[in-house]
């Protein structure tokens, strides 16, 4: 009775491997048809598959493997991605050295060690090496990449890593895409916090942005909102500078106060500009400096003090090449023609 029991087993175990393997030869014909359409994400899913069936790889497996993963670092969505190229180099060198004796496998060889000695493939592979192992600006570029290309699930994840060992970039970019991106103020909140607690005058910037316009866990508070943009201040924010003279120039939960908006403004424009950003929102200190004369809403008309800072503004866009630098040129002289068409107030109509 044992015997025929076991017998049984035995067969039962044939025809469950005869009918995985068949599958897998179905599952691996619809891996090479994906790939001759270039859909490669569904060749790997279905390579996975595969080799879920067979509890193995293969030379053939691999090898079709390898030519997807080299076909799809090369797409748009996926170039030079650092994860998937150090997914490659590692089955190509699994490739390389389980193979290297089979016959008649000379060619697929060739192509596979030659796809393992691209360049780019070992830089890639060397960056997420550096990354694993802790390398903080290795984690944050591995991050900068994927928020380039959009795949923020992947920068928070390589964000977080480079976060938790010190990075305060990590943690203001953290603040940002969860504010902006996953509209998750509460961990938007957390690590603006820890970065401003690390000394980010960006991090101290966009908490009293949220403490100024409210958002679902932090309702309107513009006192709190004044206290973070002083510290930037503090800091030398020349973003945090703007929005104080904005607060006061336009009364938002405070009085409108020309002079301190003056005040601010005036300190703003006497700070180096840091990076490009620095120098548009100087720009736009100043285009608030020229209404501020020109209108004479809230301070006395001067047409001259307004024609002083629309000629700086043009003067400090000099070097500058880019389109936003056009724009705040073209304003700027704009203002110009306004102030010499109406003349007075200290200057002579032309």
């Amino acid at each position: 009775m044992k015997k025929i029991l076991l017998a049984i087993f035995l067969i039962a175990l044939i025809q469950i491997v005869f009918a995985q393997n068949s599958i897998a030869k179905l599952k691996y014909e619809e891996a090479e048809e994906a790939y001759s359409l270039n859909n490669f994400e569904l060749v790997l899913s279905k390579i996975k598959e595969v080799e879920i069936l067979l509890k193995s790889t293969n030379p053939k497996l691999l090898h079709l493997k390898i030519l997807t993963l080299d076909q799809l670092v090369k797409q748009p969505a996926f170039k030079n991605d650092p994860e998937l190229i150090a997914g490659l180099q590692k089955d190509c060198a699994l490739y390389l050295k389980k193979y290297e004796s089979l016959q008649s496998n000379e060619e697929k060889y060739r192509e596979v060690f030659k796809i393992s000695e691209t360049q780019e493939y070992k830089d890639g592979e060397l960056l997420y090496k550096k990354a694993q192992s802790g390398d903080i600006t290795a984690q944050v570029n591995m991050a900068k990449y994927y928020e380039r290309k959009k795949r923020f699930e992947s920068a928070i994840v390589w964000y977080e890593k480079a976060a938790l060992l010190g990075n305060t970039d990590a943690m203001y970019q953290l603040g940002f895409i969860y504010q902006l991106q996953k509209k998750d103020f509460i961990n938007s909140v957390k690590w603006h916090e820890m970065a401003a607690a690390k000394g980010s005058k960006e991090s101290m910037v966009r908490l009293g942005q949220t403490y100024e316009l409210g958002f679902q866990i932090t309702p309107v508070n513009i006192d709190k909102a004044i206290d973070w943009f002083k510290k930037a201040a503090d800091l030398k924010s020349i973003e945090a500078m703007q929005y104080l003279g904005d607060l006061n120039l336009h009364g938002e939960g405070i009085a409108i106060d020309g002079n301190s908006a003056l005040e601010w403004y005036t300190k703003a424009i006497q700070i180096k500009p840091e990076n490009r950003d620095d120098t548009f929102s100087l720009c736009g200190v100043r285009s608030r400096l020229i209404d501020l004369f020109y209108t004479g809403k809230i301070l006395e008309k001067n047409f001259a003090k307004a024609e002083e800072y629309a000629k700086e503004g043009i003067q400090f866009l000099n070097n500058e090449n880019s389109q936003s630098a056009n724009n705040y040129t073209a304003i700027f002289l704009s203002d110009l023609g306004d102030i010499y068409k109406a003349g007075g107030f200290g200057i002579k109509q032309d």
